[in-house]
């Protein structure tokens, strides 16, 4: 399936590959993620909304991963009061989750 005004389906490599098994890092040197950057609310959430949609378009396994670690950081970072602060170290995992895995 593409979407309507593309010729091609719409491609999450790009994203998949600067996220690991807690999130989307916050910076990157090109397509190489920079893990001492950590990770930030803000931009997991803008994650979130683009593998929800992507999703929703598609249907796939990667937007699906995608949407459950923008989850996770979300909820981890509520739990212990960050708002939209960094995050530099994986926090703690929602209640019911399985262990972290990148997609």
């Amino acid at each position: 399936m593409t979407h309507p005004e593309l010729n091609q389906p719409i491609s999450l490599d790009h994203l998949a590959r600067l996220t690991d098994c807690f999130g989307l890092i916050q910076h990157a040197n090109y397509s190489i993620p920079d893990f001492r950057t950590g990770y930030t609310t803000d931009n997991n959430a803008r994650a979130l909304v683009v593998a929800v949609k992507h999703y929703r378009l598609y249907g796939d396994q990667l937007s699906r991963d995608l949407a459950s670690l923008g989850w996770r950081l979300a909820w981890s970072a509520r739990a212990v009061g960050l708002g939209r602060g960094r995050a530099s170290a994986p926090l703690r995992s929602p209640p019911a989750m399985p262990a972290c895995r990148a997609p």
